[in-house]
């Protein structure tokens, strides 16, 4: 995530500000989530959603994870909605997760 992060502030310094702001943010496959929080980052959810700042978090991702991703923005999740099985699992992926009966 770091490296991430450095690539977007050597592309553009606000994006990089918005995006840091991100309440929870996973890679999963190629699919790259940016969560926000609804009530306090509604403003840097949208610009992080312009079509040029998309892009420009496609291109540092690619650069930092070594393979082309798709850019999801959005909302997260209130944790008391959460499932703690759908935290871990969007945490730490399928791979390290293990559901028991």
């Amino acid at each position: 995530w770091e490296a991430f992060l450095q690539r977007v502030k050597a592309k553009k310094i606000t994006l990089h500000a918005f995006v840091s702001a991100a309440a929870e943010k996973s890679l999963d496959g190629d699919v790259m989530r940016i969560d926000f929080e609804q009530e306090k980052y509604k403003f840097h959810k949208e610009r992080c959603e312009e079509r040029d700042n998309v892009e420009l978090l496609k291109q540092a991702a690619q650069e930092a994870f070594g393979q082309p991703v798709e850019v999801k923005i959005g909302f997260a999740q209130k944790e008391e909605k959460l499932d703690p099985v759908a935290k871990a699992l969007a945490m730490f992926g399928e791979d390290i997760v293990k559901v028991k009966d």
